[in-house]
């Protein structure tokens, strides 16, 4: 069965759904292919702005912070084994050389840029039918410059993507689409520990790996925060105005109140996404053009991020 937050869609609409889609195919053809293999594009999370909300070095005897961030950029398919990436972008300098409260600055496109070529946001028939979806996303260090090489910290953040993807990995890729439809409440709470291990991993193996060596130089980088940003492919027009004018006429009237609930289901899986992965986590939803910020707190400082997910 296929749970939305308030009404169970019976199996037996599934099977409606699959029926349909090969009438469409006969019956309009354009339609029913456009429908069943929407077109690949690339899609970008996009870091832009940096403000130092609260800076941590803002006494008399400092002369303000020098914040930067990492970003690890991951994506995988469900039930797809050995489809999980992690990358860390790298580009690792000093955004600003003494940021007091309220300071903004831009981040560089080589810091805070991830583009994912050929993703394809899968519609209602493409899920009914089987297919697994896509998850695309970005891990977020916020930290603070003081003594630490980048090209140390380089090294302990790729170190950190490799540990992700395993993590990851773990859990994206041993979930199929069907898992998802059947139970969407188990779906949910594996989202929520994708986030959570891969937050918790990004920076602690980090630390874990290089710690003793960042103690031995004296004044070592301070760690801000991290957080997740988390998207699955699946397309706002899960279904057209067409194809559930077609379900409409097959269905008997109690079948409308499935087809109203089918209709909203991109909704509901993006509320069922953003209450996996709260605030303090990071965000999550179902890939679509959409601004947001997130606040990075820790180690007496807090960095506002500024992020555009959008279409290329």
């Amino acid at each position: 069965m296929i749970y939305t937050s308030k009404v169970a869609i019976p199996a037996a609409l599934r099977t409606l759904a699959i029926a349909a889609s090969f009438c469409l195919a006969i019956l309009f053809p354009s339609t029913a292919s456009a429908e069943v293999v929407p077109n690949p594009s690339t899609w970008t999370i996009d870091q832009n702005t940096l403000t130092a909300v609260d800076a941590q070095e803002e006494s008399w005897l400092s002369d303000g912070d020098e914040p930067y961030i990492a970003v690890i950029r991951f994506r995988s398919r469900f039930g797809q084994a050995g489809s999980t990436q992690a990358t860390f972008l790298g580009g690792l300098k000093e955004l600003h050389s003494g940021a007091d409260d309220g300071d903004s600055m831009t981040i560089p496109d080589s810091m805070g840029r991830s583009d994912f070529a050929d993703v394809t946001r899968l519609d209602g028939l493409a899920l009914f039918n089987g297919q697994n979806p896509e998850i695309v996303g970005t891990i977020t260090v916020a930290m603070e410059s003081d003594a630490t090489p980048f090209s140390f910290m380089a090294t302990g953040f790729r170190r950190a993507a490799e540990v992700a993807r395993k993590e990851i990995a773990s859990i994206v890729e041993t979930t199929t689409v069907a898992q998802i439809i059947a139970d969407p409440a188990a779906f949910q709470a594996k989202v929520t520990d994708v986030a959570t291990r891969v937050r918790k991993r990004a920076q602690l193996s980090v630390w874990e790996d290089i710690g003793l060596t960042l103690v031995s130089l004296g004044d070592p980088d301070d760690r801000i925060g991290a957080k997740v940003s988390l998207f699955i492919g699946i397309d706002e027009k899960m279904f057209t105005n067409e194809l559930l004018a077609f379900l409409k006429g097959l269905a008997t009237p109690e079948g409308d109140l499935w087809l109203d609930q089918l209709q909203a289901l991109p909704q509901t899986i993006d509320s069922q996404l953003a209450a996996a992965v709260p605030p303090s986590q990071g965000v999550a939803g179902t890939l679509r053009r959409r601004n947001y910020s997130l606040d990075f707190a820790g180690d007496g400082a807090t960095y506002r991020v500024s992020h555009k997910v959008f279409p290329n």
